[in-house]
């Protein structure tokens, strides 16, 4: 059982574990553990069918399930729907693309934020820019969308992660040999160490999540402390089952610790990153389900570290007592946007 670590400032580690100063890929669950960031699994919402939608959905897997054979005749398939292509397909740009219909439609509440995710900055200085892409709240008319509120969300396909861990860890050939296995054996052990043991809780979401947030917080018009709210969606293939849903609050006194981490000697506390499921299935309905968590505020799970350590029973309650609120909120979030997809 390895021993629990201690977090520690951002200055006390640049001078005493410059080692851990690695490129995100190579980040580890240590990393986390040495700042006193952790991932946090939320409880799926409920979603309740009524015997219509019940009714469609046996009729989905019916025909899913059969051979569409008829005599001579035979039944082609029908073309899948966005919500199956972004849960099936093995390739991320249809997946991308699925992803754009069913968050830009006509009448949405989200649109392209940017098409090429933000760096990842570290002391002043871009460290790595993640393969992502960004949705933001489109503003609508007479609205005015203060930067300070917006949250902007990425999508993030796991491939990038699996394949760019990969490349960090490819043995050159041997001179006039061609390929040189020993070498290559060392980096397979070497990538099976730092791969995490369990994808969901990636640390390179961080790097993702920090990005989105200094894009915020750079975005700001005047400057001030705040805290900024970043969502990131993942898909990984073949898990055609969820799409993971990921939110982090990042203050400004933390992401001023990061652009200046030697002058950070205090203890600056990290986000809880939360993470939450949502069925693709049923597919008709998915577009509804994935929009109304998109416009949901700021979930109340996202404390720090800190808070959770000192007061887990106060937080309990807390959370008990507004359960109710927030199930209500979300079925009134659902009605307005099943109102809006329909029209």
């Amino acid at each position: 059982m390895q021993p629990v670590l201690k977090p520690q400032p951002l200055a006390s580690l640049m001078r005493y574990h410059r080692y851990l100063f690695v490129d995100p890929f190579l980040w580890t669950s240590r990393h986390l553990d040495l700042v006193g960031c952790r991932f946090k699994p939320l409880n799926s919402t409920e979603y309740t069918q009524d015997d219509d939608e019940r009714q469609a959905q046996n009729n989905d897997e019916s025909h899913e399930n059969s051979d569409l054979g008829y005599g001579l005749f035979t039944i082609p398939p029908s073309p899948p729907s966005d919500p199956e292509r972004l849960a099936k397909s093995c390739a991320p740009l249809v997946k991308l693309s699925a992803l754009y219909r069913i968050l830009e439609y006509e009448g949405s509440a989200f649109e392209e934020y940017c098409k090429r995710g933000p760096k990842f900055y570290f002391a002043g200085q871009a460290i790595h820019r993640p393969n992502y892409v960004v949705f933001g709240r489109r503003k609508q008319a007479n609205q005015t969308l203060d930067n300070t509120f917006q949250i902007l969300t990425g999508y993030f396909d796991y491939t990038f992660a699996t394949y760019g861990r990969r490349d960090k860890f490819q043995a050159k050939s041997h001179p006039g040999r061609g390929n040189n296995a020993p070498v290559g054996r060392l980096h397979q052990k070497r990538l099976a160490q730092i791969t995490p043991a369990i994808w969901e809780e990636d640390p390179y979401f961080v790097c993702i999540l920090l990005s989105l947030a200094q894009l915020q917080e750079r975005s700001l018009i005047f400057k001030k402390q705040t805290t900024h709210t970043s969502r990131l969606l993942v898909t990984k293939w073949p898990d055609c089952a969820y799409i993971y849903l990921y939110e982090a609050q990042f203050t400004s006194e933390l992401l001023e610790a990061i652009e200046n981490p030697k002058t950070a000697t205090d203890m600056t506390n990290w986000p809880i990153i939360t993470r939450k499921r949502i069925p693709f299935k049923p597919f008709h309905t998915f577009q509804q389900r994935l929009v109304a968590e998109l416009l949901l505020p700021p979930n109340q799970h996202c404390h720090n570290a800190s808070d959770i350590e000192d007061g887990a029973d106060v937080v309990m309650k807390r959370t008990a007592k507004r359960q109710p609120e927030q199930e209500e909120e979300t079925r009134t979030v659902r009605r307005k946007v099943d109102m809006v997809c329909r029209n």
